[in-house]
């Protein structure tokens, strides 16, 4: 069972390495800070999300629970081990990491500790959430896809994502109330569930067979005029995918804070509005254009490559598209709330994220530069946002990051034209995610 524990975390390295790093760092700058704190809830439950069980959930789709039970191993042992792996050990971890960060940051600023009580609820309420999910993760099983049972897991589990962007706004940390208490207790109740559960979680996922669905789904037809396709066809995807994804990120983001002003008697004028979604809508829409837009793509560059379409082209989608997409959204947002700076500091992560893309077809993907993709733009908002190294955002700061941006667009060009890395691209992992 440790072979099995420390093969999990040798090959997600990649993502608990820099999320702890990240973690550790926001604790140290969040001592004796209001607003730092508050971000710093923000980030941890973020952790405790994509450092628990998420990468066991990667794992269980990929099959790993029939290549298990190969071993001369039960199933409860295999379960009790993968609860342990995704619950028990990344709670330990944060609050190892966390008690460093803040041990540290008090010794750096030479002040002691004001509110130590925040740090020990938040890791109570992270803790519980890991349980929670893992709860949530045992219901998924593909047996129970169509029930209600497993229908309301699958929201709450996807929910849990989100929510954790605002549960941290919503409770007060730093005094043991009465909501905290009972998100701590419903979590630590559904992660005694999870223990008990474990076994099925194996063994759910073991005797089902995937060939008993497949003649009730029905192929889809895209009904498209005779001779349209190539770049016309693949432009007008893109642009109708950005847009739902534009439409539902901003309409979560604002009926979420409209529903919490209102639990907190907060009267929301379009400016704090603005700025209470603008950090979200910063990293949040980020990782969905990087995971729903880039991706894809990027998995699919042959078959792009063989449409009637130059370098420059194939270039301008992989690295314009996304970008675009993340300044629409803050445009509109800026425009409806009247707040300009919140399309300005769109620009600079606009800039590194335009950044990631010469630096992916250089490499032809895999783990390490997947990883540094992602932590790029988040580490790069997050060093700006939270330690204090603010940038002026202003017109030079839009025209500074357009410039990285073209430069980005020139090394794309290259990278197409002179490496055939480019078109082996390596995932990670297996998540999924095609060109449709």
């Amino acid at each position: 069972m440790n072979r099995m524990i420390l093969n999990l975390y040798w090959r997600w390295w990649w993502i608990y390495a820099p999320a702890m790093l990240i973690l550790g760092t926001v604790a140290g700058c969040s001592v004796n800070s209001k607003s730092g704190q508050q971000v710093f809830s923000s980030l941890m439950l973020q952790a405790a999300v994509f450092t628990g069980c998420f990468t066991l959930s990667m794992d269980l789709q990929r099959g790993i629970a029939r290549a298990l039970l190969a071993l001369p191993l039960t199933a409860k042992q295999i379960g009790k081990t993968a609860w342990i792996a995704g619950v028990l050990i990344p709670s330990v971890a944060l609050a190892i990491v966390v008690t460093m960060g803040v041990t540290i940051g008090a010794m750096v600023k030479h002040q002691p500790v004001e509110h130590p009580g925040f740090y020990a609820l938040l890791w109570l309420l992270c803790a519980s959430w890991q349980g929670a999910s893992f709860y949530l993760l045992s219901e998924m099983n593909p047996a129970n896809a169509r029930s209600v049972r497993g229908m309301v897991a699958g929201a709450l589990w996807g929910l849990s994502f989100a929510g954790c962007f605002w549960l941290a706004q919503v409770i007060r940390m730093d005094e043991p109330s009465l909501p905290l208490l009972g998100a701590i207790g419903i979590g630590v109740l559904l992660s005694l569930l999870g223990w008990l559960r474990a076994e099925d979680l194996i063994l759910q996922r073991v005797s089902f067979r995937q060939g008993a669905q497949i003649g009730n789904a029905k192929p889809g037809q895209f009904h498209a005029p005779s001779g349209f396709g190539g770049v016309p066809f693949l432009w007008q995807t893109l642009v109708v995918r950005v847009f739902y994804m534009m439409l539902l990120i901003a309409a979560y983001f604002i009926l979420m804070q409209v529903i919490f002003g209102a639990m907190k008697r907060v009267p929301l004028t379009p400016e704090k509005l603005a700025n209470a979604i603008s950090p979200s809508l910063v990293s949040f829409g980020y990782m969905f254009t990087f995971f729903w837009l880039l991706m894809p793509m990027l998995m699919s560059l042959r078959s792009l490559r063989s449409l009637p379409i130059s370098t420059p082209q194939l270039a301008a989608t992989l690295v314009f598209f996304p970008v675009v997409t993340n300044l629409a959204m803050a445009g509109a947002l800026a425009l409806t709330c009247h707040t300009p700076v919140v399309l300005f500091k769109m620009f600079p992560v606009s800039a590194l994220f335009a950044l990631t893309v010469p630096l992916i077809l250089r490499s032809g993907g895999g783990m390490a530069m997947f990883a540094l993709s992602v932590f790029l733009v988040m580490a790069g908002y997050t060093t700006t946002e939270i330690i204090g190294l603010k940038i002026p955002m202003n017109s030079m700061t839009a025209c500074v990051s357009l410039l990285i941006v073209f430069i980005s667009w020139l090394l794309a060009c290259r990278e197409l034209q002179r490496s055939s890395r480019a078109y082996q691209f390596r995932m990670p992992t297996t998540t999924g995610m095609g060109w449709r």
